[in-house]
């Protein structure tokens, strides 16, 4: 490999990267505020949140095969964000051409998220050659908080947008919509611009997605897979509704709604990098661990009060915990699998998340309504029954092992040390 090209290929990716973040500001994360102003049933809200990443995940089952059938990563790379990027325009065009259709709205999204998930499993091999192993925490920390922060500036405008433009106004949709189909085109003319290392399918790698499920009584990374997915189901219970609580329940503007969504969200940045440095010294499943031990009792905080400001703060508290967990699932597969194998699994892992995340939220939108209420509301009784169902996941984390030589620490100092409370753990903290 090329040292220059390398360094001018990190450039290049993160320049994708916050274009990219721009447009997931701007776009996916209105999606679902979109089909509810379309005035889009629960159950419609649960697919637009739900199905588009199922579909997308399945996709990634033949990411492998393309890539050894086309000879490069890039080359899947570029074409199908390229179309995806164009897929913003049918979005835009429902309740203009469509009559506000939500079907319609659903299979675009369906459409755009393929076209994004299809290309995940090659740029994750193909960034996995630039990093190595024992900064890839402390640099996906580093990645991860710095583009969260123009997710957080993004969402927050994107808000602002539709809130000048008043609820059912499609303008402001339409505005932060088409930002996010130019900054998409950008993030794909940087990604055109990065060097692909030679790539040589090993025949020994191969193996289908039934092999895996076959494995995964004697594989620590299936295991861990499944574990992961099992806690997908019990989070997007409820995950997909906490939107439709606050726009319909709770009756808040969209500056309150995008206010305590983003409030877990920034925690979540601010803490990414922190997360990332303790996991390269004490090891991603040990963070894993801690974190996926307390994300049961978050929907818990939901029931107590309805009060904006208490709710940013619960989601401040999510944030913190999220961040950990997301940062040591998304690393550790880096950790656990060989270079050849790596797209593969990590297309695996997608379809098993992906599957998690769909079957949570069919199960929700079923629940919801047929769930006795509290204080007068049945979501309230689908976050707590959520809350539930996320303890099995988090008692069978016990089941995965770190795979590499980490240093011990006992649950309380690593909690102290990520807050500043103690003596830091990891020596170069900044």
């Amino acid at each position: 490999m090329h040292p220059g090209a390398i360094r001018q290929s990190l450039r290049y990716s993160f320049k994708d990267g916050l274009f990219y973040s721009i447009m997931f500001g701007f776009g996916d994360l209105f999606l679902v505020a979109y089909c509810i102003a379309l005035h889009g049933s629960a159950q419609a809200v649960a697919l637009v949140a739900t199905l588009p990443g199922f579909i997308g995940a399945l996709s990634q089952l033949y990411t492998t095969e393309t890539i050894e059938m086309v000879e490069g990563r890039k080359k899947i790379i570029n074409f199908v964000v390229f179309f995806q990027a164009l897929m913003w325009l049918p979005i835009i065009l429902v309740p203009y051409v469509a009559g506000g259709s939500v079907p319609v709205l659903i299979a675009c999204a369906v459409a755009y998220a393929v076209m994004g998930a299809f290309s995940v499993p090659a740029w994750s091999s193909l960034i996995s050659k630039y990093i190595p192993v024992r900064s890839r925490g402390t640099y996906f920390g580093w990645r991860s908080k710095t583009l969260g922060f123009v997710v957080v500036a993004s969402n927050f405008a994107a808000g602002g947008v539709l809130w000048l433009f008043g609820k059912g106004s499609m303008a402001g949709f339409t505005i932060i919509f088409s930002a996010a189909l130019v900054c998409r085109f950008v993030s794909w003319a940087y990604l055109t611009k990065m060097y692909e290392p030679p790539h040589y399918p090993a025949p020994e790698a191969h193996f289908t997605f039934w092999d895996f499920i076959r494995r995964s009584g004697k594989s620590n990374y299936a295991r861990f897979v499944f574990i992961v997915g099992a806690m997908s189901i019990a989070v997007n219970m409820a995950s997909p509704f906490f939107a439709v609580y606050m726009l319909r329940d709770l009756k808040f503007n969209y500056i309150v709604f995008t206010l305590i969504t983003l409030s877990a969200t920034f925690t979540s940045l601010v803490m990414m990098q922190r997360w990332g440095k303790h996991a390269d010294v004490v090891g991603n499943i040990r963070v894993f661990k801690t974190c996926a031990c307390v994300i049961p009792v978050i929907p818990l905080f939901w029931l107590f009060s309805h009060n904006a400001a208490y709710l940013m703060a619960v989601q401040f508290f999510s944030g913190f915990f999220w961040a950990g967990y997301n940062m040591s699932v998304s690393n550790f597969i880096y950790d656990t699998v060989t270079p050849p194998k790596r797209s593969r699994c990590v297309a695996y892992f997608n379809v098993v998340h992906g599957a998690g995340i769909f079957i949570g939220a069919l199960c929700g939108a079923f629940l919801a309504p047929r769930l006795p209420a509290i204080k007068g509301c049945p979501l309230l009784t689908l976050f707590l029954l959520s809350a539930l169902l996320r303890c099995v996941p988090a008692l069978c984390t016990r089941f995965v092992r770190e795979v590499r030589a980490v240093r011990r620490v006992n649950n309380a100092d690593l909690f102290y040390s990520i807050l500043g409370l103690k003596k830091n753990i990891v020596t170069d903290i900044d």
